[in-house]
């Protein structure tokens, strides 16, 4: 479970800087080009199959 989690940070990280998402007050998929939003949506639909590390799963409702 532990090695599912790493991996689901990892992905979620190199999806955010390859999109600078950070950079973005709010992000949604809509402001990309088509290509783009698909291969987003298809990155999330992969982090979708791996569960976040419970400490990940935290850090997530403290930012809502």
């Amino acid at each position: 479970k532990e090695a599912k989690g790493s991996l689901n940070k990892a992905l979620k990280d190199d999806v955010e800087a390859a999109l600078n998402i950070a950079n973005f007050k709010s992000f949604k998929d809509s402001m990309l080009s088509r290509p783009l939003r698909e291969w987003y949506l298809r990155q999330q639909e992969l982090l979708k199959l791996l569960p976040p590390t419970r400490d990940d799963e935290k850090k997530e409702e403290e930012k809502k």
